[in-house]
């Protein structure tokens, strides 16, 4: 476990507030497009022409615009504490947010017209973001002296991200010029690189980090964490290796069974922190957590299937920009995806967000003078639980829908997921709102109590 800095040593260690909540107010945006897209959209959210379309710009604004959004805000606050680090330059974090929302709203846009050139246009300054924050990390994590176990998940999500900046935006070019030879394998390899890779590495090892944190409870051992990373890592090569490659899908079936064996282990880890917590607080967190890894496994034994149940050699279709064999039920590939997606990783995040906002708001508060805030007295109840409630809500009907093909379904997923990003819109307004006033108060209280001695 680690502390947060709250006096002056967290003022060279922590970024400016301004910067890692602009991130995280721009995924919560951009997952609000992402629902309200999917409930505006006719039909389900099947790729278009080309490879583009809107079910294909649903996906890229929960994983760009949501998922990294919220996945580089918390590395840029989170790794310098636990890594005794300080993010040099903090302006270069600023620009990484500046080349990345209008980036992913160009290359969104792009994909739900089906216009190549737009997405060409959105796709390159999103590249050179993440890019400049892969560079902010390798400055990070070169000089980490603790942590060993997140440092190693950080550098592998760091491979997994550069493989990523090259494979996306060859993808795109690929819709314009036609210049790659498989790129239904492509595809696979990008999302399994992005999800499972990036956001899922970052994701497994910051569980490590916050969940013993806000548990207030001992964490799994180091060794056994190792072992569970090197099993995903292993299946995660063996996988992108072999979808690049021009064997049968159906060998897939075999790092997604491995992956699913680490996955379960790792479940099972955090679970039993989870149970020996001694805080009780954020149910709603614990709730979505659990739903995560539920989703992260299904994830994966669903994957195994379609992989299991693939035909020959190259007959691959796109369902949304995802590689599926096309002996497989095209619906499969779907629950796949809405599995992955905003089944584990959105889950995940949201789950993360509705502790870390109203903890980085009380820090920061306590940073400007005066007592650190009460936590339950940052957080309204009331749309925590709206946020967790309509996200899960939006995922049931998602996934009904989308197995028995029903659009009505999917487009009520859209809705109630669009209330529940609109919610947690709120949340971090209410938070910051209510720990500066709390923190005003204490100055105050201070204040005249100082008065009252003199």
């Amino acid at each position: 476990m680690f502390a947060f800095p709250t006096d002056n040593a967290g003022r060279t260690r922590l970024l400016p507030a301004s910067i890692p909540f602009r991130f995280f107010a721009a995924a919560s945006a951009f997952q609000l497009a992402a629902w309200l897209l999917l409930a505006l959209a006719d039909g389900l959210p099947e790729g278009g022409a080309g490879g583009l379309g809107p079910g294909v710009a649903v996906l890229h604004l929960f994983t760009l615009g949501s998922l990294a959004m919220t996945a580089i805000g918390a590395s840029l606050q989170l790794l310098p504490v636990a890594l005794v680090q300080s993010v040099r330059p903090p302006r270069l974090a600023a620009a990484v947010w500046w080349l990345l929302v209008p980036g992913v709203a160009l290359l969104c846009a792009g994909m739900a017209l089906r216009d190549p050139a737009l997405a060409i246009a959105g796709a390159l300054p999103v590249a050179v973001a993440l890019a400049l924050h892969a560079v902010l990390l390798v400055t990070l994590l070169v000089g980490a002296k603790r942590q060993r176990a997140l440092t190693w998940h950080a550098w592998l999500a760091l491979a997994c991200l550069a493989a990523t900046i090259v494979s996306g935006p060859a993808l795109v070019l690929h819709y314009r010029l036609g210049w790659l030879a498989d790129p239904g394998g492509v595809a696979l390899a990008h999302l399994m690189l992005a999800g499972y890779g990036f956001m899922g590495l970052l994701a497994t090892g910051f569980s490590y980090l916050l969940l013993p944190m806000f548990a207030v409870a001992k964490g799994p051992g180091e060794d056994l964490q190792r072992r569970v990373l090197a099993v995903l890592a292993a299946s995660l090569l063996v996988g992108v290796v072999l979808a690049l490659a021009d064997v049968p899908r159906g060998w897939l079936a075999m790092p997604a069974a491995s992956a699913a064996a680490a996955a379960a282990v790792h479940a099972w880890q955090l679970q039993r922190t989870l149970a020996r917590r001694r805080n009780r607080e954020g149910p709603w967190s614990r709730m979505l957590m659990r739903a995560g890894w539920i989703c992260m496994l299904a994830s994966l034994v669903v994957g195994a299937a379609l992989a299991a149940g693939a035909g020959a050699v190259g007959t691959v279709g796109t369902v949304g920009t995802v590689g599926v064999v096309g002996a497989t039920p095209a619906r499969l590939g779907l629950v796949f995806v809405a599995l992955m997606v905003p089944g584990w990783l959105l889950s995940f995040e949201l789950a993360v967000l509705l502790r870390i906002l109203p903890f980085l708001s009380a820090v920061h508060a306590k940073l400007r003078g005066g007592r650190m805030p009460a936590l339950p007295a940052v957080v309204r109840p009331s749309l925590a639980w709206a946020v967790a409630g309509l996200h899960l809500a939006a995922l049931a009907l998602l996934l009904a829908g989308l197995s028995l093909g029903e659009e009505h379904a999917v487009r009520a997923a859209g809705i109630s997921g669009a209330a529940g990003a609109a919610a947690l819109l709120l949340f971090q307004a209410s938070v910051w709102r209510r720990a500066g006033r709390q923190n005003a108060d204490s100055l105050i209280a201070d204040k005249d109590r100082g008065a009252g001695c003199r």
